[in-house]
């Protein structure tokens, strides 16, 4: 007879059945007010990346970096809004 050996892992469709339940919800109420923070404070660091791509520029300053960063910044603020809407469409559905 051959042993079992004990699974440890989760299998990763396991959070699917708790999305329907009142606790699922409030977990993606959390998340979702989670991501609203992270889409603010990205447009707030993204517009001071932007004074500061201008500050260089009206200096005749190299703004190469500063250029750099706010692209990385777009990009990182595109990804939470993403987030943050998907999220809140996955709220707006009904509960299974």
């Amino acid at each position: 007879m051959a042993s079992q050996v004990p699974r440890t892992e989760k299998p990763p469709w396991r959070w699917c059945r708790l999305l329907g339940s009142g606790m699922a919800r409030a977990n993606l109420k959390t998340l979702l007010e989670d991501a609203e923070m992270r889409v603010q404070r990205g447009q707030s660091r993204l517009n001071r990346q932007r004074v500061a791509v201008a500050a260089l520029e009206r200096a005749d300053r190299d703004a190469t970096l500063a250029k750099r960063a706010l692209k990385i910044l777009e990009k990182a603020l595109a990804v939470h809004v993403a987030d943050r809407d998907r999220l809140a469409k996955r709220l707006a559905r009904p509960p299974r």
